[in-house]
């Protein structure tokens, strides 16, 4: 059969003896890499990354074979489940609990939701979590008991659910800080036995039984922020480098890690690549097969049988992706591929049909063979040492205001260990060095914290609630002989004419808002850019917009 490919321009596809251009657009879908086992599939991979790299994409290749790392770039990354060995082992932390960060009252809400419909959704729904059992009274379970510790306690984790769900002193601590509607419903899960919990808690443990999946599942953070990586980033699951009972549940919950920051925006642009997608089948690729596009998300699966998998993905998979590369197919597989009423012929070994349903465009051809481009090395940023790390507003004692810091001691907000300031729970329910004031939200005082140990940290001297001509500024910063007022923004950002009246009342003034509300603060006006809560990374310290550093 004759090639049928209509395209002058797009990117050049790396084949032997042809001269194809890949539309831009047609990159921008999902793919799926189709053959038997030994036909070149991973060959093809390869080269289909390195051409998403030169796009500027950024990747994330799940590489059950161990085998396509070696033709990543030298600025890509690698991980893998176990450990780095040395004096202190070095693990992966992830959270599956995490709420991503937020800058206000209604992102809390949906943030904090999500990691309950997410937790619901990957216990019920992904086989290798639910071991096949779901129902109502697990449901309530994952419900209420997440709920509630999302709500009362900083940074929950599996740990907790588990805790909860065994430990009766725990469980009973817990209830103390609950209102009396809120025990009533925590009680009634545990009024009718054990045997009502069971199910949930043998879905749990398997997560949290031993040192690698603790840290993979129930640390007290995600200690690497998936959205902030940009380039290309492998994640190894062959037996030689993590341990085979985890990949598949690590691999699924770091799918829901990139799809959860995909919809509220922290990505784009990703593409996900899966070899051997039939071993790990992830219902949520479902969800990034029928709206990824939208989000700017893109998969391509390899799998040596589409007719083996799950009908209704199966199903998904002929509807919505665009670019299909056919090796050599089992003869139920080749049935179901038809370019102008007749079935493909299987092409050559080795070579494969890229075929473009939507479009009735075809073409054959033989990859060209990758080279191996570097050797193996984990990232090893991507990795925490085996202790807590401390917090991030946690500081050495001579970092801080002694004054204030024996202002926070007093008030049981805080305590010295080894020199570094250890951070309570109450400091963070208060979010600050104090109670909030009357109506004050919590968004306005970690503001105000954030600020003051922003301008601490850089030896300026800081203080709170004193007078500045004849006005009270959230924060005033003390250089010498001058003062600076610091406002910080939260319910007027919007409000223009609040804004420029404090700019009236004081010579020289900072104001400190969350990042993504600088527009609301006039060009003349220096501003400190908080991240938002959760959001691990530095301050913005514009002064007149022109960006100074950190």
């Amino acid at each position: 059969m004759m090639d049928y490919w209509p395209y002058e321009s797009g990117i050049r596809f790396p084949l032997k003896e042809k001269n194809i251009s890949f539309p831009e657009n047609f990159m921008e879908n999902h793919s799926l890499v189709l053959g038997k086992t030994g036909t070149g599939k991973s060959n093809l991979l390869a080269q289909l990354i390195k051409m998403y790299e030169e796009e500027g994409k950024t990747v994330i290749v799940f590489d059950p074979h161990g085998e396509l790392w070696k033709y990543g770039g030298s600025d890509s990354s690698i991980i893998s489940l176990s450990p780095l060995p040395g004096e202190v082992k070095r693990y992966l932390k992830f959270n599956m609990m995490t709420v991503l960060p937020y800058r206000n009252e209604r992102e809390k809400l949906i943030n904090e939701d999500l990691v309950v419909q997410t937790l619901k959704e990957i216990f019920s729904s992904e086989e290798t979590f639910s071991i096949g059992t779901w129902g109502p009274r697990i449901e309530l379970i994952f419900t209420i008991i997440p709920r509630l510790l999302l709500k009362y306690k900083i940074n929950p984790t599996l740990q907790d659910l588990s805790d909860i769900l065994l430990n009766y002193y725990k469980r009973k601590d817990f209830a103390s800080s609950l209102e009396p509607e809120e025990k009533t419903e925590l009680f009634s899960i545990f009024n009718q036995g054990y045997d009502f919990i069971s199910s949930s808690v043998n879905k749990i443990l398997p997560l949290i039984s031993n040192e690698i999946s603790r840290h993979l599942f129930s640390s007290s953070e995600d200690f690497y922020d998936i959205s902030k990586f940009r380039k290309t980033l492998y994640v190894e699951l062959a037996g030689e480098y993590s341990p085979s009972s985890l990949s598949k549940p690590f691999s699924i919950m770091l799918l829901y890690k990139i799809w959860n920051n995909i919809i509220l925006r922290r990505m784009k642009d990703v593409v996900i690549v899966i070899d051997e997608f039939q071993t790990i089948t992830p219902h949520i690729s479902q969800r990034i097969i029928a709206e990824g596009r939208k989000f700017s998300m893109w998969i391509v699966m390899a799998t040596q049988s589409l007719s083996a998998l799950n009908p209704i993905l199966t199903s998904n998979i002929r509807t919505n992706v665009h670019n299909f590369f056919l090796f050599q197919l089992s003869e139920e597989d080749s049935r179901l591929f038809k370019l102008n009423g007749k079935v493909l012929k299987n092409p050559e070994f080795h070579n494969f049909n890229c075929y473009v349903p939507g479009t009735e465009s075809y073409f054959t051809g033989s990859a060209k063979l990758a080279t191996q481009r570097r050797e193996f090395s984990a990232a090893e940023e991507f990795y925490a040492p085996d202790v807590e790390s401390r917090s991030e507003t946690d500081d050495r004692t001579e970092d801080i205001d002694p004054m204030y810091l024996n202002h926070l001691v007093s008030l049981g907000l805080a305590s010295i260990v080894d020199g570094n300031i250890s951070l309570s729970e109450e400091y963070f329910e208060k979010i600050g060095s104090r109670p909030r004031k009357g109506g004050e939200s919590i968004f306005h005082r970690y503001l105000i914290t954030r600020t003051y140990f922003f301008f601490k940290k850089r030896g300026y001297e800081v203080y709170e609630g004193i007078e500045l001509n004849g006005h009270r500024p959230d924060l005033v910063i003390v250089k010498g002989d001058e003062k600076i007022a610091v406002e910080c923004e939260y319910s007027d950002i919007d409000k223009r004419s609040r804004i420029m009246e404090k700019k009236k009342f004081y010579s020289n003034v900072i104001f400190s808002a969350f990042k993504g509300s600088e527009g609301s603060i006039p060009s003349d006006t220096t501003v400190l850019l908080i991240p938002a809560i959760g959001e691990n990374s530095e301050p913005e310290y514009l002064d007149n917009q022109n960006e100074r550093g950190t």
